[in-house]
């Protein structure tokens, strides 16, 4: 006897194999596309450049492998002198 926690483990398992080739496939089936020449960029254009048709592959695709990850770059706070501070008082009193 399977226990739940096992059906779902082997459900997920299955689920990820099944993601993985129908990514493959629209992958194939994209490249297919190009070698046929029936491939179109989204602004409309035939696509001619077989590096372009593999990138417009890997994002129908969802690939992530020419994408990278952004960086979150924190900002970089400014220290406020003494002047600083009396210019912004300055400021708000004149108005």
């Amino acid at each position: 006897m399977v226990s739940s926690k096992d059906r779902k483990k082997i459900q997920n398992f299955v689920g990820k194999i099944k993601g993985i080739k129908n990514k493959k496939y629209k992958y194939a089936s994209v490249l297919s596309e190009f070698k046929q020449g029936n491939l179109y960029s989204s602004a409309g254009y035939k696509v001619t450049n077989p590096k372009q048709a593999q990138a417009i592959a890997f994002s129908m695709s969802q690939g992530r492998s020419f994408k990278k990850k952004a960086k979150i770059v924190p900002k970089v706070l400014t220290k406020r002198t003494f002047l600083t501070r009396l210019k912004s008082i300055i400021k708000r009193r004149k108005t």
